[in-house]
């Protein structure tokens, strides 16, 4: 007789029948023969097995969580909040559970289970001191301490923080934590998305701006930031319209810009840090990776990237976020910034991913303490980058105008 058990983390426990309730049953007595494989495949035909990717994002190595921290113009109401949802956590991803299964002949089997969803599970209330000292650091170390928490296997892999404490630049803040295996970074941020409306037209979907700019490269830059592992997470908005200045007077693109104004906060930082590097010669490069070799299975795939991720010190992302006000599920988005990190064992290093919304552009830096102890001068020099480059283009205009009136 098999003994059942919840399948705890970190153990691959193996299942003789699938669970056609919100408590699957699991079992470790023995594997499967050929015959239970069979009519294990015949009760599990309606599930969904985890495609290469969503397995790659389980390894121990390489598993990675998506966090999507919002600012609201006002306190959140939990309870409006899971009503609204109600839609997206319907979705299969967020209402499927994983659960692997280890068969004689097919090998270790790792599928989406559908599940009865408790929103108590997922809906995680913090009740917080209005008057904490530096409400700002504490969300920022809140974040960087939840996206470094592996995720309970037991129930569907997100969750949704609520801290109702007032910050620079909002009233309360939700921290959306999704598993990197429901999907791309892309993806997740487009489905949090189809929970909010337009705050001018409660009936439309946000907007997101498009370019006519050919992307080089975009689902290579996209695998490689989702690697990434850190210890630090803070968060500044600057102005997006002064980026978009400098777009037009370079007659160049947004993600031109953000790649200099990087360059530049990274160089200013470089200069002003202490320590002998300056007597040193320094090489930033940018990297992306390009497999020309037959991939065979995960596993190699897995050790290849990690391999990868262990020569690569720095990457940057940016997302398109919407250009109008919107509202999610009925409370006004102050701010959003998406990002990711890794509760596995990768290599220590630097992420700063842009996002826009609005009128802002938040910038997110992610590091590694050992690396960089003080990730908020980055942001100051990005700041002041931003304003150098601005005062640069407007002096440029002033001459040519000059010249235009001689």
């Amino acid at each position: 007789m098999p003994i059942s058990m919840a399948m705890e983390k970190g153990d691959l426990r193996v299942r003789t029948k699938a669970p056609t309730t919100s408590t699957a049953e699991y079992s470790n007595d023995r594997d499967h023969g050929d015959e239970d494989d069979a009519a294990w495949m015949k009760e599990t035909e309606e599930e969904e097995p985890l495609s290469p990717w969503g397995r790659l994002y389980h390894m121990s190595c390489l598993s990675t969580s998506v966090v999507v921290l919002s600012g609201f113009a006002t306190k959140i109401d939990v309870d409006v909040l899971k009503e609204r949802m109600v839609t997206l956590i319907r979705h299969p991803r967020f209402s499927s559970k994983l659960f692997r299964c280890w068969m004689s002949r097919r090998g270790e089997k790792e599928r989406w289970v559908r599940t009865k969803v408790n929103s108590d599970d997922h809906f995680i209330v913090q009740d917080l001191d209005q008057d904490i000292e530096n409400p700002d650091k504490f969300v920022n170390d809140y974040a960087s301490d939840l996206s470094s928490t592996p995720f309970d296997l037991s129930k569907p892999l997100w969750e949704f923080h609520v801290l109702n404490i007032k910050i620079s630049n909002a009233e309360s803040v939700g921290i959306f934590k999704i598993h990197h295996s429901l999907g791309d970074g892309m993806s997740l941020v487009a489905l949090v998305f189809s929970c909010s409306r337009k705050s001018s037209s409660p009936e439309e979907l946000p907007s997101i701006p498009t370019s006519s700019t050919k992307r080089v490269a975009k689902s290579a830059h996209g695998a490689l930031y989702r690697f990434l592992i850190a210890i630090w997470l803070i968060l500044r908005l600057v102005s997006l319209d002064d980026i978009k200045l400098v777009k037009n007077e370079t007659n160049t693109t947004v993600n031109d810009v953000v790649v200099g104004l990087t360059n530049a906060a990274l160089s200013r930082y470089l200069h002003v840090m202490p320590g002998d590097h300056r007597r040193r010669k320094i090489c930033v490069r940018a990297s992306i990776a390009v497999n020309a070799r037959k991939i065979i299975g995960v596993q190699f795939l897995a050790s290849m990237l990690y391999g990868f991720m262990s020569n690569t010190t720095m990457m940057l992302s940016t997302v398109t976020g919407p250009a109008e006000e919107v509202d999610f599920c009925g409370h006004r988005v102050a701010y959003i910034c998406a990002t990711s990190r890794s509760a596995g064992g990768h290599p220590p290093g630097l992420m700063i991913h842009y996002m826009s919304y609005m009128n802002k552009m938040s910038v997110a830096v992610c590091a590694n303490q050992d690396l960089i102890p003080d990730p908020h001068k980055i942001l100051d020099e990005v700041e002041e980058s931003l304003k150098l480059m601005k005062n640069a283009v407007l002096q440029r205009k002033q001459s040519k105008k000059g010249l235009l009136s001689t």
